[in-house]
């Protein structure tokens, strides 16, 4: 074999090759990629967070209870000073400093949303297949398969409507958590289970994604502002308290609260 027909059977060689890997591992490699880059861990590392279990149960009496949007839920503060109620949320601040946003939906509830748009008129079961049926059998296991992906666990040895899978459930996430988010907690009381995004030992804010049943959520947003730190039995009073009242769409709308001083 002459050194030109050596070179020309090496080409070959490496271009089947390559063609090869395009073919096993081409998509695969895709979101592999888009993964590490959209999310490099150095710039985005709140993506690499995995939810783990709140041990806390403690919480401080309720003092205040509100209902709004379908749900009653109490504070453990007395000194409401500032109230605007205006769909999609409303806020409540108190002369504590502390702030309180409940909002009518939840991302779990608008993802699941843009999916079921998608359905109509189509195959569900293929969708089930992309995405697992495990996953969308609810908002909450929707959310719950996003807030613990991650881009390490893609991998370029798994086929592709896995990789897809993985990658998507990156966006949503990517939407709930920030640069601040330290920690990410699940937890699953008597009355209500969920996640709670920040930790209060290094965060002056905390978002809470409360489910009083698999398809019935509402979220928080807590803010300390200026004033002393919040404290995890502050959060727990909050998600402790929370009941869901009224099935009526029109209870889910600003406007509809009430106040009662415990």
């Amino acid at each position: 074999m002459t050194k030109r027909e050596k070179n020309l059977a090496i080409a070959t060689a490496l271009v089947v090759g390559i063609g090869i890997c395009l073919k096993l591992f081409g998509m695969q490699a895709f979101y592999f990629y888009k993964a590490k880059t959209t999310f490099p861990q150095g710039r985005t590392p709140e993506m690499y967070v995995i939810p783990e279990k709140l041990t806390s149960t403690n919480s401080l009496p309720p003092a205040m209870t509100f209902t709004n949007y379908g749900f009653c839920f109490s504070v453990p503060w007395n000194n409401l000073n500032w109230v605007r109620e205006e769909e999609p949320f409303s806020v409540y601040r108190f002369s504590n400093n502390r702030s309180l946003i409940i909002e009518a939906d939840d991302i779990s509830s608008l993802l699941l949303g843009e999916l079921k748009t998608e359905w109509h008129g189509k195959d569900r079961s293929r969708y089930a297949s992309v995405f697992g049926a495990e996953n969308i059998r609810s908002n909450y296991a929707l959310l719950s398969a996003c807030l613990n992906a991650s881009p390490d666990s893609l991998s370029l040895f798994e086929n592709k409507r896995t990789s897809f899978k993985k990658f998507f459930f990156l966006i949503p996430k990517s939407l709930a958590v920030n640069s601040n988010t330290g920690k990410i907690y699940t937890f699953d009381f008597n009355n209500c289970k969920g996640f709670q995004i920040g930790d209060t030992a290094s965060n002056s804010r905390i978002s809470l994604m409360c489910f009083a049943d698999p398809n019935t959520s509402t979220s928080f947003i807590l803010s300390s502002g200026q004033g002393d730190p919040l404290s995890q039995e502050e959060v727990n009073c909050i998600i402790k308290s929370l009941k869901k009242i009224e099935s009526n769409p029109s209870v889910r709308q600003a406007g509809v609260t009430s106040v009662l001083e415990n």
